[in-house]
């Protein structure tokens, strides 16, 4: 469902400026049959109430930035999954590269379904909901217990490799794929949709394109999202990076594929890559 609501109904005559936050909850009414049998409110965040607004979640205008701070003696270093014995997590939930295609029934098990070891990922969505089995994101945490404490955070970027594209050959959109940070740990083996940690904030988003065939080689398209905000925090508190990578694309064709952290280690450089500048 979408929702258009003129900043008019609430009394402005333009959108706030770039920064500003709104408190902001919602709460879902399900009604499954005529008899109106009782179905438990739906709350985003799930610790929403009504007349606790301190229980609600932000509305930001414009996506977050990053000031980094004034440093010399810059240092880059990068992490990636075995790379001087390096641990990176990374899982898909959804429906994967087939649209649900591995699960008997999408409706009563693909909220469920996990596939850990993927080596191949999908991040895809699309405005016809009636293609829901195909929607798929991609979680990845990434350990900075390697980096050396008491720097400065200057820059981080991620990068992920496209190898190909959903849909009928030929007809491919680009996507726009964003990033945001998750809270919560997780497990490969049973990280799902259904399961997954709630999303915190968004981040940063890209319009991803294709990947031309056969014009880029192995692994192919690099893509680089900046996360700088989101390692910063969690440099500065002694955390993992925890991020979800998904869409909120309306074409159709828009799927992209990438390499996850478990391709082997034939093309090592195909796996997710964390590069993180650090200063004094």
């Amino acid at each position: 469902m979408t929702y258009h609501i003129p900043f008019s109904s609430l009394g402005m005559s333009t959108p706030p400026p770039q920064g500003t936050l709104w408190k902001l909850a919602v709460r879902v009414h399900d009604r499954d049959d005529a008899a109106n049998t009782p179905i438990p409110d739906k709350w985003w965040p799930e610790a929403g109430r009504d007349t606790n607004p301190s229980s609600w979640g932000d509305l930001a205008f414009g996506l977050p930035t990053y000031q980094p701070p004034r440093t010399s003696n810059t240092a880059s270093l990068t992490i990636r999954n075995k790379l001087n014995n390096q641990v990176i997590t990374d899982g898909m939930v959804g429906g994967a590269l087939g649209c649900g295609s591995s699960v008997a029934d999408v409706w009563s098990q693909l909220g469920n379904k996990s596939y850990p070891g993927a080596v191949h990922v999908n991040i895809q969505n699309e405005s016809d909901i009636s293609d829901w089995n195909c929607f798929s994101k991609f979680y990845i945490t990434f350990p900075l217990s390697s980096l050396p404490r008491g720097k400065s955070l200057v820059k981080t970027t991620v990068m992920l490799y496209e190898y190909g594209n959903s849909g009928v050959q030929g007809q491919p959109n680009p996507s726009y794929i964003q990033v945001a940070r998750v809270g919560g740990d997780w497990n490969p083996a049973t990280l799902s949709w259904n399961s997954a940690p709630a999303v915190q904030e968004n981040i940063t988003s890209l319009l991803v394109n294709t990947k031309s065939q056969p014009v880029i080689p192995w692994p192919g398209l690099a893509v680089t999202w900046d996360v700088s905000r989101a390692a910063a925090e969690a440099y500065a508190t002694g955390q993992p990076l925890r991020l979800v990578f998904y869409s909120t694309d309306n074409q159709y064709n828009t799927g992209k594929y990438f390499t996850s952290s478990s391709v082997g280690d034939w093309d090592a450089n195909g796996r997710p890559t964390l590069q993180v500048t650090l200063g004094a």
